[in-house]
């Protein structure tokens, strides 16, 4: 989920490259907003709730040796 550039600000650890990080991101308003807004979106599209319900069911179809089955159906609600 979290990617440099994209939904955050990846620093290195040590608390010179993690203040620098900070800094840059409370500087511009429109960079922390937009981490804001792809975070978001990255949620929604992951962790929506037909999309849980297509992937538990498609566990449970490998579990139960009908993983082709899922397979398809799983393309077909995408």
């Amino acid at each position: 989920m979290v990617e440099d550039g994209r939904t955050a600000i990846v620093a290195e650890p040590d608390a010179s490259s993690f203040a620098t990080a900070m800094a840059g991101l409370m500087a511009d308003a429109g960079l922390k907003n937009g981490f804001g807004e792809a975070g978001r979106i990255e949620v929604i599209e992951r962790f929506s709730a037909d999309r849980m319900v297509a992937n538990t069911l498609a566990v449970y179809a490998e579990l139960s040796g009908t993983a082709a089955i899922a397979r398809h159906n799983l393309t077909e609600s995408s």
